[in-house]
């Protein structure tokens, strides 16, 4: 893939006076070295501003929790949480399908006791602008387990923080194609991702590139005293963790006290499934562990719970806003190079 050199953006004097319009300074990876910045402070000044709101997201998070109940694989409820999700991204301008695989295609499995059943993932795709023949994506499942009954915090928060993020990124154009996913059947064994990664595997659409993983997400600083977390797939750890690192810390300027990125992932999600096929990924959570929260896999992780938490509802904003504006500008920065380029920086 060429990299992408970022175009500067002529602004009107009234505007940048009345502070309206954020100014870019043109990035040309290249320069990285010549300049002695890191290739992630070159790519990060260059990152366009989006208009999202934390408001609007934490609104649907709570629309879809309460709204999707017990969304188990293969029950009923599950079908109308795909298609709220399905609806919300059609809404953002992607192409949205709902892919359905049957019971034992492609390693699915399912209890004994049902009849035919499915697993399903929700995709939405954005064609990138020059290099659509290779991918970004962006993922998390929205399925529950069984002892819950809204799992607000898992995942209905994840889910948010992927419709979320893809709403930001729907804004800006990608030399990549953006692919959103959310999953069915994570808690029974990431059977759903599984059965993608199968697709992708056999039907070949695009090179999956890097895959930004959302679970458990928004319960985190600077709204509640948990960390925002970033884990780095231990394949690609070495490379691009500085780069991650960077980004978080130096572009960001997210305190260390808040948030934190480690070149391992030692937890346990549908990025696993991606890291497996030797894809980069990068994990999100607010917390270290999944039992850090009280209510895992419990049948009170609901919207009032977690507000209960962390103090409120503007607190709980706060933490989501820092999850989706960390995805959107990694997003965008991965977008502008390769993993090539990013190892040669961290090796300097």
């Amino acid at each position: 893939m060429m990299t992408r050199t970022v175009v500067v953006l002529a602004v009107a004097l009234a505007a940048l006076l009345a502070g309206c319009v954020k100014t870019q300074t043109a990035a040309d990876p290249a320069s990285a070295p010549a300049s002695g910045k890191s290739l992630a402070q070159v790519l990060g000044a260059a990152v366009p501003p989006t208009s999202w709101s934390p408001k609007t997201g934490v609104d649907w998070w709570e629309s879809f929790v309460n709204g999707n109940p017990k969304r188990d694989v293969y029950s009923p409820n599950n079908q109308a949480a795909r298609e709220a999700i399905a609806s919300e991204l059609r809404g953002f301008g992607y192409t949205v399908r709902v892919m359905d695989f049957p019971a034992g295609a492609m390693g699915v499995t399912v209890p004994t006791t049902t009849g035919p059943v499915s697993v399903h993932v929700v995709e939405a795709v954005k064609v990138g602008k020059t290099n659509p023949s290779h991918a970004i994506a962006l993922g998390g499942h929205y399925d529950t387990q069984t002892a819950t009954i809204y799992g607000a915090y898992d995942n209905g928060a994840g889910t948010a923080a992927v419709v979320a993020s893809c709403d930001a990124l729907s804004k800006v154009e990608l030399d990549r194609t953006l692919v959103c996913l959310l999953f069915d059947g994570e808690e029974v064994g990431t059977v759903g991702s599984e059965a993608y990664l199968g697709y992708l595997n056999a039907e070949k659409p695009f090179t999956l590139d890097w895959y930004l993983g959302f679970d458990m997400t928004g319960m985190n600083w600077p709204g509640y005293a948990w960390k925002f977390y970033a884990w780095v797939g231990d394949e690609y750890g070495e490379s691009l963790f500085p780069f991650v690192n960077a980004t978080l810390h130096d572009v960001l300027q997210y305190p260390i006290e808040g948030v934190e990125a480690f070149p391992f992932n030692d937890r346990n999600s549908d990025e696993a499934t991606f890291k497996s096929a030797h894809v980069p990924t990068i994990r999100f959570a607010g917390g270290r562990t999944a039992s850090t929260y009280d209510q895992y896999h419990m049948p009170q992780d609901t919207v009032q719970h977690v507000y209960d938490v962390v103090g409120g509802r503007a607190n709980f904003e706060k933490g989501f806003a820092t999850v989706v504006h960390s995805a959107y500008t990694l997003a965008w920065m991965l977008d502008a190079t390769t993993l090539g380029e990013i190892t040669a920086d961290s090796s300097k």
